[in-house]
Parts: C-alpha cells; sequence; structure tokens
C-alpha cells in the first residue's frame, strides 16, 4: 500500500467545485498498470505541453515536470463489493478528492480497503479514515475475514512493532474460540479492555462516502480536454495517445512522490 499521510486532512481538503474553477480535470483509465486508474490533472499545463512535445515519453515527462498532476488513485476489484486500494497520490489537498472520486465511481453500496500489504507510512490514512467516519464523512464496514484469515492476517501484523504483539494476542484469543473474528463490536470492546484506541486501527475496515459528491463536471472536461488535445495535434497524437500521455505523467507523478522525502503539507 503506497499512500501520502496528508491525503486525510480534509479540513483543507479541495471539493469538487474548488476543483472546477482551478481547472481541473479528471480522466478514468486501465491504461496504467492493473486496475482502474482515476488521474485528477490540471488541464492548462496538460493544453500548453501537449502542444509543444511531439513523442508520447517527452510530453508524460514534461506534464509531471510542470506539476500538470495534482491527485491520482488506482484500484481494483477485490470482491462483489469490495474494492483495494493499490495507490494513490496527491498535493495542493486533492487526495482526499481522488478518494471521493473513487468511492463514488465504484458506487454507495460498495467499499473501498486498503493492500493487505500495507505499509507503516500509510497506516495515518486509515487511521484518519476512521475518525472521520465517526464525524459522518465516510460511512465504514468491518472487514472480518479480510482482516483475520490467511495471508490477511500475517501482513496486517507486519504493520508495525505494536500491531504484531496488540493483534497477536486477539488472535491467540480466535485461535482458543474466546472470540469471534466476524464480531466487531467484540473486538471493539476488546480494544477498550486493553486502553486501545480503534483510530490506529482504522485499516481494519472498508469505507465509503456518507453522502455522495458529483464530479461529473470534472469528467466531463476531462474527456473535452482530451478530444481538444487529439483535433489541436492532428494527426501527431490520437485520444489513446493523449490518455496514455497523462496516464505516464501520473505514473511518474506517484513514483517520485513516492520515493522522495517531500512534506505533502500544501
Amino acid at each position: 500500500m503506497k499512500l501520502y499521510p496528508l491525503l486525510f486532512l480534509n479540513e483543507v481538503a479541495k471539493s469538487v467545485e474548488e476543483a472546477i474553477g482551478e481547472d481541473i480535470a479528471v480522466i478514468v483509465t486501465n491504461i496504467w498498470g492493473s486496475g482502474t486508474a482515476i488521474i485528477l490533472f490540471d488541464t492548462k499545463k496538460a493544453i500548453d505541453v501537449l502542444k509543444q512535445e511531439k513523442h508520447t515519453h517527452n510530453a508524460s515527462e514534461k506534464l509531471y515536470e510542470v506539476g500538470g498532476i495534482v491527485g491520482l488513485i488506482n484500484f481494483t476489484k477485490e470482491e462483489s463489493d469490495l474494492y483495494k486500494v493499490n495507490a494513490s497520490a496527491g498535493v495542493s489537498n486533492y487526495g482526499p478528492l481522488a478518494y471521493q472520486i473513487a468511492m463514488q465511481h465504484i458506487g454507495n453500496d460498495n467499499w473501498l480497503m486498503c493492500d493487505r500489504s500495507l505499509k507503516p507510512a500509510s497506516e495515518f490514512v486509515w487511521q484518519k479514515m476512521f475518525e472521520l467516519s465517526n464525524r459522518g464523512i465516510y460511512k465504514r464496514k468491518w472487514l472480518g475475514n479480510q482482516t483475520w484469515y490467511g495471508d490477511y492476517l500475517f501482513q496486517r501484523m507486519e504493520i508495525t512493532e505494536t500491531a504484531k504483539t496488540d493483534l497477536g494476542e486477539y488472535v491467540r484469543k480466535l485461535n482458543k474460540n474466546e472470540a469471534d473474528y466476524k464480531n466487531e463490536q467484540q473486538f471493539l470492546d476488546w480494544l477498550k479492555e486493553k486502553g486501545l484506541s480503534p483510530e490506529k486501527y482504522g485499516y481494519l475496515w472498508a469505507y465509503n462516502l456518507s453522502s455522495p459528491i458529483n464530479p461529473s463536471v470534472l469528467y466531463t472536461k476531462g474527456k473535452e480536454t482530451v478530444e481538444f488535445l487529439k483535433k489541436d495535434n492532428y494527426p501527431k497524437f490520437t485520444v489513446n495517445d493523449v490518455v496514455t500521455i497523462i496516464a505516464g505523467a501520473g505514473e511518474t507523478f506517484f513514483s517520485k512522490m513516492y520515493g522522495s522525502e517531500a512534506s505533502y503539507s500544501e
């Protein structure tokens, strides 16, 4: 799981309306690796770059360099109503909006969960998600068997040294039939008994929005921008080329940010 803690400082998160005002658009594509990628990009910068660059690779690199990508999320379907986040990143407080658009995309009856191999640096994201679900911004679903069975369990126990100890104790209760992995309240009661905060284990739940958002204008702007760039650069680029350029810039954006030590406090 590769996420950034600042994705969920929702007090300053950008809204759909703010994104529209800043000429941000959205594309949804399956070009970027596996799963579905939702990419938020700056339309003005994309137009400027593609007018100048003749090759898709160069254009992708340049679009990244000028800050043309502001947010992305990649996810795959895990079960009938459960989607797993593979990667996510955001700047200028666009991370939360990328998540919210993904939740809107999968539908109100489905849920978004973290990767089973969640990395320590990403723990805070799901802690914040749990906290915000208590404030009515998100709703949450207990994962049950996705938490306690097979590889799920061992991967989750690798998150932090503390998690290994705490979850290990609870697993022993499960193995002795002193607890039921399906029983969410039983787990919460156990945390309370131990003086442990449930927010700390927010990655054991999946989430969706409590109230839907409507990013249709962002989708429309994305489609119109892609069509304009294709037409404006004809016969240099096809529609698929333009989508590939934006997706390629998104890949670079993610890999560079994830590998850097930058402070994402914008």
